[in-house]
């Protein structure tokens, strides 16, 4: 039987399961939709700061589905046996540690484009939840063995 914490990881892998497939989706079918959303939401935050722009060169946006194919597989293959596979979520948040860092990288030395903060202010939250759950169930799993 699981424990509460390991049943709310499950719940979670469960959703980031259709968020993170969804989300690769939109990159492969739409590459230029997220962008464009986010350049547009800067323009209304900080008018004066550079947007990233937009480009028919595609080359990124297929790392970009394949890293959202493998977290979304790496979440379905958690949540099925959540206490034996639950190790599978440092790989997510492994993928989750490096994006926000290099968002924020990308912000502060680069071109200050704010849909790099936006990137970091979705992963950056992604990982500290997935993170807490995580530390949660494993902590849990071990007082029950």
């Amino acid at each position: 039987m699981l424990t509460r914490e390991e049943k709310r990881l499950k719940q979670l892998l469960q959703l980031f399961i259709f968020l993170f497939a969804a989300a690769g989706l939109s990159f492969g079918i739409l590459p230029g939709l997220i962008l464009g959303q986010l350049n547009r939401l800067a323009l209304k935050v900080a008018p004066t700061l550079p947007t990233i722009p937009d480009t028919d060169n595609r080359f990124w946006v297929a790392l970009t589905v394949s890293m959202m194919a493998t977290i979304t597989a790496l979440c379905y293959g958690a949540q099925s046996d959540i206490r034996r596979k639950k190790d599978l979520v440092v790989y997510v948040l492994i993928a989750k540690a490096f994006s926000t860092l290099f968002f924020l990288i990308y912000f502060l030395l680069g071109a200050h484009s704010l849909p790099y903060l936006f990137g970091s202010l979705v992963d950056g939250p992604i990982f500290i939840v997935l993170w807490a759950f995580y530390r949660r169930a494993a902590r849990s799993s071990q007082l029950t063995l």
